[in-house]
């Protein structure tokens, strides 16, 4: 009796714990709940007030622009008036003139003498001119004021006003990964199924990317201040030159082909990196600067130079070559010979490198495939992807030629970024 007691209380403990856990993920839930929600109405106010100042100030716009055209047209009307009537005032004074003149004649002569032929004749003289009449022009010559007000233009306003902005359920391109890289961030958009279906095919001309300091999904009370990062065609871009362990949000817009505008800005997403900056080793005979970045030699001696931190797969390195020695030996790329074993003949062995000449080596194997030969500013960038049998897929770029083969690693899924210089008067960037 004693032991099914003890076996229903321990059944009657694990119900509380799990009923306190299911409580505890519903308050969760309700909490994302309370977030989903607030995203909606928060965002319908912002696209309300949005909606309203657009038309409002379009409408404060077409307003100007029709007072202003009514004032043109009414002050042309008013000039052609004017220049009308001018002439016909000069004839309207001419024959009131003639009028007066006419009526004196016949006042005058009314009351003259009958037997006087003095007066008789100077009457006569004075009224030789009388019955001449002035010149008026024809209906046609004189202004005949119309308006025409280009009704055609409706239907185009009407289409202008039909297809002003539109409103979007979700943006038309969203944040769809955020990639840790070493001191870097590799941000990946795509176009969102969400969106409305009419822009799906429209061609996109470019995209604009932003961040800013912060997680501000998180925290509404951060200082929002975003700065342009990347504008171009790509759907992806590596942010370099970030702090480690600092979160920074993410958001990314485009235009479409025959827009003028950029799209709604996406749902801004956040991320971070804590892996380091890709960086040389320090070592007696040489010379590093810019965070150990950059490095070049004291003495005209042969030297491996390999990089502090390993390079892991579905990560990418790019050497930038500042300053080269065209008479001098140069060698670089990657390696996943043991640390404490990095002669140069274990790094060609178990190694993929590019030399000066644009020759590349695998394993110590010369490919019959060349890159074009270094130069200053020559950048050269090594992409390593996941195994498949043992072979991990690496790309070379350089000079905007590309080559790309299978390096079998032995599974391993660490490299040593190496170089190997001879001159003073080289100077290799690693990032």
């Amino acid at each position: 009796m004693t032991s099914v007691s003890n076996e229903a209380q321990k059944e009657v403990w694990e119900t509380l714990a799990l009923a306190r856990e299911y409580i505890k993920n519903l308050n969760n839930l309700k909490l994302k709940l309370d977030g989903l929600q607030h995203q909606v109405a928060s965002t319908y106010q912002e696209s309300e007030q949005n909606i309203k100042r657009a038309f409002s100030d379009i409408r404060e716009y077409f307003c100007d622009k029709l007072n202003e055209r009514e004032k043109q047209l009414l002050n042309k009307a008013a000039k052609i008036k004017e220049e009308g009537l001018q002439p016909l005032h000069l004839c309207e004074n001419i024959i009131t003139n003639s009028l007066e003149s006419a009526l004196d004649v016949i006042k005058e002569g009314s009351s003259l003498p009958p037997n006087n032929t003095e007066k008789t004749v100077h009457f006569l003289e004075r009224c030789s001119g009388l019955g001449t009449l002035p010149a008026l022009p024809r209906y046609e010559q004189v202004p005949y004021i119309s308006f025409y007000p280009e009704l055609v233009f409706k239907e185009e306003i009407s289409l202008f006003i039909n297809n002003f902005g539109e409103v979007f359920k979700i943006a038309p391109i969203q944040i769809n990964h955020i990639e840790d890289k070493p001191g870097a961030l590799l941000v990946k958009w795509d176009r969102s199924w969400e969106a409305n279906s009419e822009y799906w095919n429209a061609d996109i001309e470019e995209f604009k990317l932003q961040r800013t300091f912060g997680d501000v999904t998180k925290d509404n009370n951060l200082p929002v201040n975003y700065i342009d990062c990347y504008e171009g065609p790509a759907y992806e871009h590596l942010l370099r030159d970030i702090q480690i362990s600092q979160a920074y949000t993410f958001r990314v817009c485009c235009k479409f082909s025959g827009l003028t505008q950029w799209s709604p800005w996406s749902f801004p997403k956040a991320g971070m990196t804590k892996t380091p900056c890709l960086a040389w080793k320090p070592s007696p005979g040489l010379i590093l600067s810019n965070e150990n970045k950059i490095v070049s030699l004291k003495e005209n001696v042969g030297t491996i130079i390999v990089s502090e931190a390993d390079l892991f797969l579905k990560n990418s390195v790019e050497f930038t070559i500042l300053e080269v020695d065209s008479k001098s030996e140069l060698i670089l790329g990657l390696t996943h010979a043991e640390h404490n074993d990095m002669t140069m003949e274990r790094i060609v062995q178990k190694g993929v490198l590019i030399d000066n000449e644009g020759k590349i080596f695998i394993c110590g194997r010369e490919k019959r495939t060349n890159l074009p030969k270094v130069t200053q500013g020559t950048k050269i960038c090594f992409k390593i992807e996941s195994f498949k049998n043992n072979l991990a897929r690496i790309d070379i770029d350089c000079h905007d030629k590309s080559v790309t083969y299978y390096w079998d690693c032995d599974e391993c899924c660490a490299f040593t970024i190496f170089c190997r210089m001879t001159s003073t008067k080289c100077k290799v960037m690693v990032e």
